[in-house]
């Protein structure tokens, strides 16, 4: 049925794969954005935790613990640049090989 027409499928979406990107917009959104709803998630989810270590509970709603699972993919993709360091993390932000100094060497 994903497949395009002219592989034989009907050219719908895949709603699994659009719905990761669109997670993953929201994940990039929480990282660069300063909208209503990112100052929001920071105040009421994030508190005073970094994005990446925030845990995915089951009190969570199912949106916030589907952006929460897609990190590590997120992850791999963001090239980190340091700047003033007003929105970066040394400790928890994914800097170093694509994770953070926190996830390779704990406490």
């Amino acid at each position: 049925v994903c497949l395009p027409w002219k592989e034989g499928g009907l050219g719908i979406k895949s709603m699994k794969t659009w719905n990761q990107a669109l997670l993953l917009k929201q994940i990039w959104n929480l990282l660069t954005d300063h909208s209503l709803w990112v100052q929001w998630c920071k105040l009421n989810l994030i508190r005073k935790l970094s994005f990446w270590n925030t845990p995915a509970t089951g009190s969570s709603s199912w949106a916030w613990r589907q952006i929460l699972l897609l990190r590590n993919k997120a992850s791999r993709h963001l090239i980190y640049v340091c700047g003033k360091g007003d929105r970066f993390s040394l400790w928890y932000d994914p800097w170093f090989n694509g994770s953070s100094i926190f996830a390779e060497y704990g406490q």
